[in-house]
């Protein structure tokens, strides 16, 4: 798919100041007429938007999804010209933002629509062939500001004549374009709240619940008896209760009969805790999955503490499931082998706190399967993969022969033998340092792992070491950079 920003002439550079997260207002036609002057092939479209929004135009620009620019150019036809998408308010009247298309004939361009939004800014921007027919959708999320509140709308565009058709309009808190149930036309599926509050829902403030919502282009009769082109939802089903709102939406695509598309939901709760809800496409209807273990419960099941989101941990192209066990013997200074006084004592002083087993699944069938351990540093952004022979037993109950102290102050992370049994940490095996980038490194002990623009890692191999076979290159291996963004 052939994707261009407005990136090639000084205006582009300008509008692009909206990036830094502040509204930027179009110069006045007065101050058109100054250097720096317009030029290129995006000299025309600029003059037909400032002409047509006038000059208290602010431009909008998306700040989710694919594209984060005000203007937006793609080939929506496919016949071979782009046309343009501009997002923008007026200074005097910020509650309603605004969209234009407009179209190139090669040379020159003209403005098909000039849309009034559904809020105040633009939460995201998609364009999808929805139905098959080689013109794609256009798919935009509506904000209002200092509001949690969404509007996502659908308009098609119709080439012939230039014209935008509202196809729909509806509230949501999230949303994903896929083709769920394998006709190769592409759905939106939204997490959305619940439209029907129960009375006694609202005499006692429960609020409602949210729902994952399955919208498709389809013909439908209209008011005056014509066939045409609507959204219409195929499906609904309601979240777990425990579900407080929906952070982010991961699908796996279908990989057989046996194996259908699933969508992976990771949703917060009022304890400010994560689990992840999973919905599957089947027998033509969306389900939520519970698994087949006797009081299995996935909010149990995939509960965690930290901000952690479903991914393809290990590039498999399966998407893994996280969830967060206790990993004993991380807290517990006093639960050093007296042998090893060293250890000890650096052990008592160590500022330290709690570090959580991270444990990502596969859902295979109905059942979460284990498929990598892992310990994870929020405050020096970096993941460390276990060896698979530190943890045993089956999912969840899960026991660790190898335990985390996090030292705080002097940003280590230090892995001990651990006797699950008797409780009891023992000898060091290596420990992972972050230094503040372009420190110098005095320790004669410390081996680089890796430095970023901010930080510097290193490992200190301990006494632990060979008894447990654990390489530089092992720790190396196992160390993975998180990213900041």
């Amino acid at each position: 798919m052939k994707k261009r920003m407005m990136t090639a002439s000084a205006v582009i550079a300008l509008l692009l100041l909206l990036l830094s997260g502040c509204d930027f207002k179009l110069p006045s036609p007065d101050q058109l007429m100054r250097p720096p002057r317009y030029f290129g092939e995006s000299a025309g479209l600029q003059e037909a938007f400032a002409e047509t929004a006038g000059a208290n135009a602010v431009l909008k620009a998306p700040y989710e999804g694919e594209y984060h620019s005000a203007f937006i150019l793609e080939d929506l036809d496919g016949d071979g010209l782009e046309e343009a998408l501009a997002f923008y308010v007026n200074s005097l009247d910020k509650n309603i933002c605004q969209m234009m298309l407009f179209k190139s004939d090669g040379w020159n361009w003209s403005l098909c629509a000039n849309i009034r939004g559904e809020g105040s800014e633009v939460v995201s921007v998609s364009l999808e062939d929805m139905d098959s027919d080689g013109v794609r959708e256009i798919v935009v999320g509506w904000g209002i500001s200092g509001s949690q509140d969404r509007m996502l709308s659908v308009y098609m565009y119709y080439p012939d004549s230039g014209y935008l058709r509202s196809l729909s309009s509806e509230p949501y808190r999230m949303m994903s374009c896929m083709d769920l149930d394998g006709d190769y036309d592409r759905e939106l599926l939204l997490v959305t709240t619940a439209a029907s509050v129960s009375s006694t829902q609202q005499d006692t403030a429960v609020p409602a619940r949210l729902q994952a919502k399955l919208l498709k282009i389809q013909d439908t009769v209209q008011p005056n008896g014509t066939m045409a082109a609507s959204v219409t939802a195929i499906s609904e089903v309601t979240l777990s209760s425990a579900a407080v709102n929906c952070t982010q939406m991961a699908v796996q695509p279908a990989t057989g009969d046996s194996d259908p598309a699933t969508v992976f939901l990771d949703c917060t709760t009022k304890e400010e805790g994560m689990f992840t809800d999973i919905l599957q496409w089947t027998d033509g209807r969306l389900v939520r999955i519970q698994p087949s273990d006797p009081g299995g419960s996935l909010v149990r099941d995939t509960y965690r503490t930290a901000n952690i989101t479903c991914r393809d941990i290990n590039s498999d192209g399966y998407i893994e499931v996280p969830s967060q066990l206790v990993l004993a013997g991380s807290s517990n200074p006093s639960a050093v082998n007296a042998s090893s006084s060293t250890a000890g004592d650096a052990a008592e002083a160590a500022t330290d706190e709690r570090v959580s087993l991270t444990v990502w699944c596969n859902f295979s069938g109905d059942k979460l399967v284990p498929i990598e351990n892992s310990v994870i540093n929020f405050s020096d952004s970096y993941m460390f993969l276990f060896k698979d022979d530190w943890v045993s037993g089956n999912f969840p109950n899960l026991t660790n022969n190898v335990t985390v102290v996090a030292d705080i102050t002097n940003r280590t992370w230090s892995f001990y033998d651990y006797d699950y049994a008797t409780q009891v940490r023992g000898s060091l095996i290596f420990a992972i340092i972050a230094h503040p980038a372009g420190a110098q490194i005095t320790a004669a002990d410390e081996v680089l792992i890796v430095e970023d623009d901010t930080l510097t890692y290193t490992l200190r191999m301990g006494p632990a070491a060979a008894s447990r076979k654990v390489t530089q290159d092992d720790v190396v291996n196992g160390f993975i950079l998180l990213s900041n963004s």
